[in-house]
């Protein structure tokens, strides 16, 4: 809550952090309660406790495997999802180029068509889409993720880090639609060369030399977008964070099954699966 009322001010906070009083009664109340007690710092730790504690003997499990087998909810190409996530941000990006008129002026982002998004009324619907688009980009890459864990064997902890920084990244750069914002070109920065890292490690296997290409053109794309503000190569990195499919191969297909854990003793049944009776929780636990 402090952290929302500092940046819905209209002023640096600077100018008026512990200086003056808020003319709002409930937000000052909220940020000096935030100073004394430090919320800031700690009260996550026990919000992500509680957020993640389940009853013994309930939950979902989900099921994965290279193999169609009987039962199983549907199949999924991990790397089309990661495809059309970035197809969806380019298509918010040309939006906010077509609707919004002073991108090209504006200078605080280092990729200017961002600035979009600070513009009302696009700002309205444009944001929540990017933020949509970048979740499923975040599914894709957990799928991915599970994909290769499977095809190769074993646990790849350098895909899993590079497509967790990715993630993360991603969700920073999201802070562009702030006004005051003049900080989101170190996220931009983490997500693209994340971002290379892991088509890199994708292509390595088989196509190495245009995962390289592929890389080294984005960068030139994006450094000359910068430093000419040609519109037309914005559009031109666009286009190539469209060209993912095209140059990361496609894995195996990966066949998801989803149950449902309905005993203490972890018997699983599928979603839409009838049980007799209510659940009883474990008398020892509860």
């Amino acid at each position: 809550a402090a952290m929302l009322v500092i940046i819905l001010q209209d002023r640096p906070k600077v100018e008026w952090y512990f200086r003056e009083e808020l003319q709002n009664s409930v937000q000052w109340a909220i940020i000096y309660i935030d100073a004394k007690l430090l919320t800031s710092a700690w009260g996550w730790i026990p919000v992500m406790f509680y957020r993640w504690v389940f009853a013994a003997g309930r939950g979902v499990r989900i099921t994965m495997s290279l193999k169609e087998k009987e039962g199983d909810d549907g199949g999924i190409m991990p790397e089309w999802w990661v495809g059309r996530a970035l197809q969806a941000t380019s298509v918010v990006l040309v939006a906010g180029g077509a609707f919004v008129g002073t991108w090209e002026q504006d200078n605080t982002t280092f990729f200017r068509l961002a600035s979009a998004l600070r513009s009302k009324p696009f700002a309205y619907f444009g944001a929540p889409v990017l933020l949509g688009s970048f979740v499923f980009a975040g599914v894709g890459i957990f799928f991915t993720c599970a994909q290769r864990r499977l095809m190769q064997g074993r646990m790849n902890w350098c895909l899993n880090i590079t497509g967790l920084v990715m993630f993360f990244s991603l969700l920073g750069c999201m802070l562009v639609v702030l006004d005051q914002e003049r900080f989101t070109f170190i996220f931009l920065f983490t997500a693209v060369g994340s971002y290379c890292a892991w088509v890199i490690q994708l292509c390595k296997e088989t196509s190495l030399c245009s995962g390289l290409a592929y890389c080294v053109t984005g960068g030139v794309l994006l450094a000359a977008a910068r430093v000419t503000n040609i519109w037309v190569l914005h559009y031109t990195f666009l286009v190539w964070l469209c060209c993912y499919n095209p140059v990361v191969p496609d894995g195996a297909w990966l066949y998801v099954k989803v149950s449902k854990i309905v005993d203490d003793d972890m018997n699983y049944l599928p979603l839409g699966a009838q049980t007799q009776g209510p659940p009883v929780l474990n008398p020892a636990v509860a």
